[in-house]
């Protein structure tokens, strides 16, 4: 990361969706020349997108079980609150290893 005369580059919420599934990669080419940062509110965002993600999940499993009730009994591995807490718990993780301290609060 450049010391003086630096460019700064803030990664937005649409950026981090755009590009969820190579994030690391354009970090990794982008960190040799620019010194970049992440919003804690970006972060915020792309987990309440994915909470919506798992809602709707879940509520499918729901209206699914409820469909067939007569016929199959579910059983969830995980409520939707523990899935969401184990994904922000990873999520945090993953935007720690890639951002480090560049993350503004």
């Amino acid at each position: 990361m450049p010391q003086e005369n630096f460019t700064a580059i803030v990664f937005d919420t649409n950026f981090i969706v755009e590009h969820k599934h190579d994030l690391d990669v354009i970090h990794a080419n982008l960190s040799k020349k620019y010194c970049l940062f992440v919003p804690d509110l970006a972060i915020f965002e792309r987990l309440s997108q994915k909470y919506l993600e798992m809602q709707s999940a879940y509520q499918k499993i729901y209206k699914t079980s409820d469909d067939f009730e007569k016929y199959v009994t579910y059983t969830f591995k995980k409520s939707l609150e523990d899935s969401y807490s184990e994904e922000k718990k990873i999520t945090y993780e993953l935007y720690k290893k890639i951002f480090g301290d560049n993350i503004i609060p």
